[in-house]
């Protein structure tokens, strides 16, 4: 089997790519505007850049396709947490339930009220 090598070594993805922290959501206000944010993380993997620098992170980062992944599975979980729920503590509780170890922002909580229709954004 023969590796394709990229021609992309580096791509810096600013705020479409966070790795290792709560991700900022309100941007994407709409089902249709995250599924457009997962086409793009899509089309990212399909370049096969060498080295990913995430618009965000925190902690122990390795540049690399495992923060599209995790923007990824973030996202996803988050839009499913945001399914059902009255009030937009409830997707608060979910998502903090998946990633425990992560310091509470006020982005978080922002996010979510956004998404759930308690605030605005910008």
């Amino acid at each position: 089997m023969t590796l394709i090598e990229s021609p992309i070594e580096t791509v810096r993805v600013g705020v479409v790519v966070d790795d290792n922290l709560h991700v900022w959501i309100a941007d994407t206000q709409t089902p249709k505007n995250r599924k457009n944010w997962d086409l793009k993380l899509g089309t990212l993997k399909g370049l096969i850049p060498g080295r990913i620098i995430p618009g965000h992170y925190l902690g122990d980062v390795k540049f690399d396709h495992s923060a599209l992944g995790f923007t990824r599975q973030y996202v996803t979980r988050f839009e499913g947490s945001t399914a059902t729920p009255d009030t937009a503590e409830e997707p608060l509780g979910v998502v903090t339930e998946f990633y425990p170890d992560f310091p509470i922002t006020a982005g978080l909580g922002r996010s979510a009220k956004v998404i759930m229709g308690e605030a605005s954004w910008p």
